[in-house]
């Protein structure tokens, strides 16, 4: 086995990040924003386990109704609820769950650690103040 075995898989996963490493959305950008009204999401939940300084707290909920403040929370996860996959999964701890519904009731959770996200079938880069976000939101 060749002594820089990690160097090679370091490389060879290299593309993969930056597959995923693709800036969130702006809603600022009404084309972006007329995307993700497309996806018919009406209200969010999210769960928040873990302050911003990573310190476990008790679990706490906060419901969104706003769309445009749904919109600039969706805008964290570029690319949820497509049915893409990443190879790249970790052993972390959700420090935050973020559950959107639909009109028709459907729903899709998405969790982070604020460094990734997924929705269960691979990781991806956090992007954006999302840490920030959750702190300010559960103030």
């Amino acid at each position: 086995m060749p002594r820089n075995l990690h160097l090679i898989l370091l490389a060879s996963l290299l593309p993969l990040f930056a597959a995923c490493n693709k800036e969130a959305p702006s809603t600022s950008n009404p084309q972006a924003a007329a995307s993700l009204r497309n996806r018919g999401f009406i209200r969010a939940q999210i769960k928040r386990h873990f302050d911003a300084n990573e310190n476990p707290v008790p679990t706490t909920a906060k419901t969104i109704d706003d769309a445009t403040q749904i919109q600039k929370l969706i805008a964290f996860f570029p690319g949820c609820d497509t049915g893409r996959t990443s190879p790249i999964t970790g052993n972390w701890k959700s420090h935050a769950d973020v559950r959107v519904y639909r009109a028709d009731g459907s729903s899709l959770l998405i969790k982070s650690d604020y460094k990734v996200w997924s929705e269960g079938n691979g990781d991806f880069p956090l992007r954006g103040p999302f840490r920030q976000y959750i702190a300010t939101l559960f103030e």
